[in-house]
């Protein structure tokens, strides 16, 4: 497998736990208006972060090559994945106001985060998989190695302009920290729950 799509997929693995954390707050809410206003800052502090920033970049790369070596059933397989990076950015901006929304009036239930949520939620989980089962498996079939050299060098000089190649590393570790949370969270809940 090329090396970039290995990082990319690895980088799915991440955000999919991060999507997992963010379904079991959403749940939890839903559930009894409980919160974890902590863990819930740092999924949106990610998601803001890393996929406009570093991931979805990276993944347009391929994209744009792919464009130009394709024929254009192959595209149409695909999608626009430009168009749907920036609509995933405006699902986060929303998520992002409704979180704000909700934390900023405490004690007062919003059904719309419930909403907005479950929908950014459905988007990630589609964009991943069409990603994962279309976009991946069509760019190695099209793209040369060639293409590949230049979309790699291309990759590490982004990561290398988000601060010398850490920026990615620092939000994989964002992104265990959020799991390593929800995971103490949940042991709480459920010793509680056993308690009561």
């Amino acid at each position: 497998m090329v090396e970039i799509l290995r990082k990319l997929r690895a980088e799915h693995d991440d955000l999919t736990k991060v999507l997992d954390v963010l379904e079991q707050e959403v749940e939890s809410y839903r559930k009894d208006g409980s919160l974890n206003r902590e863990i819930l800052g740092a999924v949106l502090d990610y998601c803001r972060g890393y996929p406009a920033l570093c991931h979805h970049p990276k993944e347009d790369l391929i994209y744009r090559k792919l464009r130009l070596a394709a024929d254009s059933a192959a595209i149409d397989s695909v999608g626009d994945l430009i168009t749907e990076h920036g609509a995933l950015a405006e699902l986060t901006d929303q998520l992002g106001a409704a979180v704000d929304n909700l934390l900023s009036d405490v004690g007062e239930r919003h059904e719309g985060f419930v909403r907005v949520a479950r929908v950014f939620l459905e988007r990630q989980r589609q964009h991943i998989e069409a990603e994962d089962e279309r976009l991946f498996p069509v760019a190695m079939q099209y793209l040369s190695d060639e293409d590949w050299t230049e979309i790699e060098r291309q990759a590490d000089a982004l990561e290398e302009s988000l601060s010398t190649g850490t920026f990615a590393e620092r939000f994989a570790a964002l992104s265990r920290e959020i799991v390593a949370r929800e995971r103490g969270e949940q042991a709480r809940r459920e010793k509680f729950e056993a308690v009561s």
